[in-house]
């Protein structure tokens, strides 16, 4: 998934089997949610930028946070009780370099 969120137009899934072509915009579309927030939903899933997770936060789970709420910083401002990510959750840098990788070169 980290293909979709350095912004590549169109991702192959499955291949050879169960082939299937994944869309960016209409899976952003279809999850309501622009590509910053695409980008903080895949460090939520576990991205290869960023080494940790947030216990708790499973894929359903994610994605309704991130519609709910918008961010992964107010998902822990309005959730603190309930999500403690672990002090090495540098989400900021995955999501900072995703979303500043040259178009040409991602």
């Amino acid at each position: 998934m980290d293909a979709l969120a350095y912004d590549a137009p169109l991702m192959i899934a499955g291949w050879p089997r169960k082939t299937e072509f994944i869309d960016l915009n209409v899976a952003l579309t279809s999850l309501r949610l622009n590509q910053r927030q695409f980008c903080e939903l895949c460090v939520l899933l576990g991205s290869d930028l960023c080494a940790t997770k947030i216990k708790g936060i499973g894929p359903v789970n994610a994605i309704r946070l991130m519609q709910e709420c918008g961010s992964i910083e107010a998902i822990l401002s309005t959730y603190f009780h309930k999500y403690t990510p672990p002090d090495d959750f540098k989400f900021h840098d995955a999501v900072d370099l995703m979303m500043s990788l040259d178009p040409s070169v991602k």
